[in-house]
């Protein structure tokens, strides 16, 4: 590979990685927020035994149903501590999108670098389709769903890194991954089975001849005997079913092998017969037997392990479910790659029969936009229905106390199955000042009481609510956090303009989020942090204003603040304009960071199109006549 090209080469997969992750990060502004929801407690209650230093060792390696999640505690633990001990399901999206990037990224390279110029077109475009488009919206707005992600990248380093030379850097790296994928999930386990099937398989046809094979054999062998240790030795992990048919199995499994057209059957047998043709090709002659055909049947041979586990689980006819779309997209990416690898040095009298399986996959993968676009749809509206009720719920909980906020509330009315598990967890998070900044209760904004009654009559302000422009109402918060705001004259002798002052309260960590309401950010009004004792100010930036909407809806507006005791003083000096504000939230220095790059998220992928435009513009710009040429 000359200079020239492996510059190309890095400056196109890097725009292209940067717009599949400005895209992933819009749909995580679009569509998340930091409301732990169910499984996300299970590393709530790990973070839990750390900030009480009570964790042990066992907690990183324990079992999760066949699964053991050591990549998610480890990552989950490091970014805890860089947030300054604050949890925050949304770190882990974030850590979800780049590790989902680096896999994509990775299959480009291989593509790129191990296939003719002239085959990768279709292969590139499919990977970049796949990993940008939403196809598991449900996994994307999961934090915990980073063992989906780690698993998927050390399948792909397992995969590719043992095809190298045997006993070098990069085949020792690859066995390293296959070792790592069962600490992610349990599905890891079966890289190093698929990869220790095909050493053996080739192996048989070699007469058991072949130094590489017999080393990548027996070494994935162990990491396979590993991973399957992991799994057997856990009472019931591998318990069927009750009401498994047999007939419902094999539909679920031909189901799978069908994604992204997963409510049919039939395409599995076009998806999986390029993979048959170059496995045939190969035996037949063993000098095609390439790094990317290793790679191209492994990595095959892995999802449909997965394929089979799934259906023996949950083999009720239904095919995979929505959060496991990301790692079935490995299956198509492998069929494209076989297809391009049996289309090279064809006969002519056969090009007929690889034109035809291209039909038909682009046809599958047509027919399949609607089925995502459902699924996607399904998750959007699943997501709003239960949002805002589990907003409600919790945070009422968590403002009042009262166990009635969680108690019978039905199934998904609160973000745990077990309501009564519910409210000691966040009792006990809350105790340790360790829940998201969003959801912080443990100290309210209230009326400095060293005040006079005088001069708290004229703060002008309302306390426990905001009066609402046009009907005088005062609205309160509806889950009971203590909020104040200022007004508009109802008349001409009311005062409607004037200071409040708050109690002292602690700020923690390198941020400061409030919430504010109305027209603040307009001349006139103003909303400071004044450090107890020194009296130093930090005026609030206020947010711009870009539509009038905004007007009437909470947003928060983020700053950095040393830690310390503060007062709020807020003013204000407008007789035309009110503003309210709620209780501030120490905010972890991660958390500020993921919800700027989120906020700036068009930036990477419009920085990605300036990038692939300007490095690429010859091919897609005619270049000008040169004067010699023009002669």
């Amino acid at each position: 590979m000359d200079k020239t090209y492996r510059n190309h080469l890095f400056w196109g997969l890097f725009g292209v990685a940067l717009i599949m992750l400005g895209v992933r990060l819009e749909i995580i502004g679009s569509y998340a927020d930091s409301m732990p929801y169910w499984d996300d407690f299970t590393i709530g209650g790990l973070l839990y035994y750390y900030q009480t230093d009570t964790m042990e060792f066992y907690h990183l390696i324990k079992d999760s149903n066949e699964h053991r999640l050591l990549f998610n505690r480890l990552l989950s633990l490091l970014f805890f501590e860089m947030n300054q001990n604050q949890w925050d399901p949304k770190i882990g999206m974030i850590t979800n999108t780049v590790l989902w990037v680096l896999s994509g990224y990775l299959l480009l390279r291989i593509t790129l670098t191990n296939l003719p110029i002239t085959r990768t077109g279709p292969v590139v475009i499919l990977i970049f389709l796949l990993w940008c488009l939403p196809i598991a919206l449900v996994n994307i707005v999961w934090g915990v769903q980073t063992h989906t992600y780690t698993m998927i990248l050390f399948i792909i380093l397992g995969c590719w890194g043992v095809t190298a030379q045997a006993l070098s850097k990069a085949w020792w790296g690859g066995v390293a991954s296959l070792v790592c994928a069962p600490l992610t999930l349990a599905g890891g386990t079966f890289a190093a089975c698929a990869v220790f099937a095909f050493a053996l398989l080739v192996l048989a046809r070699n007469k058991f001849k072949g130094r590489h094979d017999w080393f990548t054999g027996m070494a994935a062998l162990a990491a396979a005997l590993f991973g399957l240790a992991l799994i057997i030795f856990q009472p019931g992990s591998i318990k069927s079913p009750d009401d498994m048919d047999w007939w419902f199995a094999l539909s679920t499994f031909l189901k799978t092998l069908s994604w992204p057209l997963a409510d049919s059957v039939w395409p599995a047998f076009f998806l999986g017969l390029p993979v048959a043709l170059l496995l045939l090709q190969v035996l037949v002659d063993t000098s095609k037997l390439t790094r990317l055909a290793r790679f191209t049947l492994t990595l095959y041979l892995t999802i449909f392990i997965v394929a089979l586990a799934i259906a023996y689980s949950r083999g009720w006819g239904n095919g995979p479910s929505r959060r496991y779309f990301d790692y079935l997209a490995l299956m198509p990416v492998c069929s494209a790659l076989a297809l391009m690898q049996i289309s090279i040095g064809v006969k002519e009298s056969q090009k007929w029969f690889i034109h035809g399986l291209a039909g038909a996959m682009i046809v599958i993968l047509a027919l399949s936009v609607p089925l995502i676009h459902y699924t996607f749809t399904f998750t959007v509206k699943d997501q709003q229905r239960v949002k805002s009720a589990h907003q409600f719920n919790v945070m009422s909980y968590l403002n009042t106390w009262d166990k009635k906020w969680l108690l019978n509330k039905g199934f998904r009315g609160v973000p745990f199955p077990r309501e009564k598990d519910l409210v000691n967890f966040l009792k006990d998070y809350n105790d340790v000042d360790m829940l998201p900044y969003q959801l912080q209760t443990r100290q309210q904004v209230i009326h400095d009481q060293r005040q006079t009654k005088e001069e708290m009559a004229q703060a002008g302000f309302v306390s426990d609510g905001v009066v609402v422009r046009g009907t005088g109402n005062v609205g309160v918060r509806p889950f009971g956090e203590p909020v104040f705001g200022s007004y508009i004259a109802d008349g001409e002798k009311e005062k409607a303009t004037g200071r409040f002052t708050s109690h002292e309260f602690h700020h923690n960590r390198d941020y400061i989020a409030i919430q504010v309401l109305g027209y603040f950010g307009y001349p006139d009004l103003s909303l400071k942090f004044v450090e107890y004792g020194s009296g130093k100010e930090y005026v609030l930036t206020p947010p711009k204003i870009k539509h009038a909407r905004e007007i009437g809806q909470w947003r928060y507006v983020r700053q950095r603040l040393p830690k310390g005791y503060y007062r709020i003083v807020a003013e204000d000096n407008s007789e035309k304009h009110w503003f309210g504000f709620a209780t501030p939230k120490s905010v972890g220095r991660v958390s500020h960071r993921i919800e700027s790059l989120v906020e700036n998220a068009k930036w990477l992928w419009l920085l990605g199109i300036a990038i692939l435009f300007f490095r690429f513009r010859h091919a897609l710009l005619p270049l000008s006549t040169s004067p010699s040429a023009a002669k």
